[in-house]
């Protein structure tokens, strides 16, 4: 008979206590699970654990995305740094790492630290020289560039150990997406600086755009007021102006000449006009409106459209051209809870974009995902502003700044709080597929 001593010792502890062994032995069990597995099964584990998410990848994969190139599998501990800013300063916080195997395109390796994907690492390490006998063996040091693409975890013993597929850059490459990280970095920081921003508000309602103007001045922005067309254009030519905002009844006088003529002689400024309904903003858009704001909105809501349309400007100025065109080089998108015609048209947009797709059902697994795959965009098809869907938009800003996301939904009227989570860009669903294809 099985020796049930066990039972007794447990039965004369205290509440305090067994509740100490329960989290114990909840980190004992995969502990000897790892311990029973042949060495390669736990990351096969860790594997099945990502099959288990609805998760839908176009183009397919072939062999979890593992290229048919020849691999060398090597046993090679190394170092790796991450870059950020300049170079010579990331190679002074170097972390350990154990080489796998490398190919043509990119390495394998596993580490004791989380990286992300999207991390672009220097790795070093040494190579024995074949060339030369054993007792005077020339040592091959090699330095690569590589950005992380999977990141898998792995349970073992002494902790965490993460597994690492990365693809192999050139150096210039490297630096200009850690560039292009310390971007956003610097955008967030200039945010702030609001005083070089122009705002022009033209309406007829002289009360509230004096009260707009009050608002954006008591900001830290430039602020300016016109009620007629003529002088706002006359205003236009003087000033260096970024924004203009109007509203419905201005923008109509005289079929909606201010908008039409705004935009042919100044089609670098954006354009915010206040709408009544869905209908207003497909006229006004039509005529190259930039943005909206519904009727009636809040000094809070007015205040994030202007923010929002700060930030782009921004990106513009510290990216410059590189803002035009770092699209053709994304690689990974992820698409929560699309339909059937949104999904049918990425797909057509990911063999035109060379884009890979990462569909889910809902927001649930959505972070599993990001911490394994590389991910650039992020779509989330929304019927409501629910707070899932909100919080999820908060904590990925957090954990990935770089990653921008887009929410598609049938309301026009939920843009705000999905721009007070985080959202980067919000795409009204009844305007068409079109415009979607912008944020590529």
């Amino acid at each position: 008979m099985q020796d049930d001593g066990w039972k007794k010792t447990l039965s004369e502890l205290s509440l305090d206590e067994l509740k100490e062994a329960q989290r114990f032995i909840n980190e004992l069990i995969p502990m000897l699970q790892t311990l029973e597995n042949p060495l390669g099964s736990p990351a096969d584990a860790i594997e099945d654990d990502y099959k288990s998410i609805p998760l839908e990848e176009f183009p397919p994969s072939s062999g979890g995305e593992r290229r048919e190139d020849t691999r060398f599998d090597i046993a090679i501990d190394g170092v790796y740094s991450i870059i950020k800013g300049e170079e010579s300063a990331s190679e002074l916080q170097v972390q350990n790492l154990q080489i796998q195997d490398v190919s043509k395109h990119g390495i394998r390796f596993v580490t004791n630290q989380f990286l992300l994907p999207s991390n672009i690492l220097i790795i070093k390490f040494n190579l024995p020289s074949p060339n030369t006998r054993q007792l005077y063996k020339k040592v091959i040091q090699k330095k690569i560039y590589a950005e992380v693409r999977r990141v898998v975890g792995v349970p073992t013993p002494r902790g965490m150990q993460y597994q690492v597929g990365a693809k192999s850059i050139e150096r210039e490459e490297a630096l200009e997406l850690a560039k292009e990280h310390e971007g956003f970095t610097i955008t967030g920081k200039r945010l702030a600086l609001k005083a070089d921003v122009t705002v022009l508000i033209v309406s007829i309602r002289e009360a509230h755009a004096k009260h707009l103007e009050t608002l954006l001045s008591n900001l830290g922005y430039n602020a300016y007021r016109e009620s007629q067309k003529p002088y706002a254009i006359a205003v236009l030519r003087k000033i260096d102006c970024n924004i203009v905002v109007t509203d419905m009844a201005t923008a109509g006088i005289q079929e909606f000449e201010l908008i039409k003529d705004l935009k042919s002689e100044f089609p670098e400024i954006c354009l915010v006009t206040e709408i009544e309904s869905l209908k207003d903003w497909f006229q006004v858009s039509s005529l190259g409106a930039d943005e909206y704001i519904s009727k009636d909105f809040t000094d809070k809501e007015f205040e994030m459209i202007i923010n929002v349309l700060h930030k782009k400007l921004l990106h513009k100025n510290i990216f410059g051209d590189y803002y035009h065109t770092e699209s053709k080089n994304r690689r990974g998108a992820l698409v929560v809870g699309a339909d059937s015609d949104l999904k049918t048209y990425l797909c057509k947009m990911s063999l035109q974009k060379n884009v890979k797709f990462y569909f889910v059902p809902d927001i649930t697994q959505s972070m599993a995902v990001m911490k394994k795959f590389k991910v650039d965009l992020v779509f989330i098809y929304s019927t409501t502003a629910g707070v899932s869907e909100c919080s999820f938009i908060t904590n990925a800003k957090k954990d990935f700044p770089h990653i921008e996301i887009f929410v598609i939904s049938r309301s026009y009227l939920e843009r705000h709080r999905f721009l007070i989570s985080g959202a980067d860009q919000f795409f009204i669903a009844q305007m068409g597929m079109e415009q979607i294809g912008k944020a590529f």
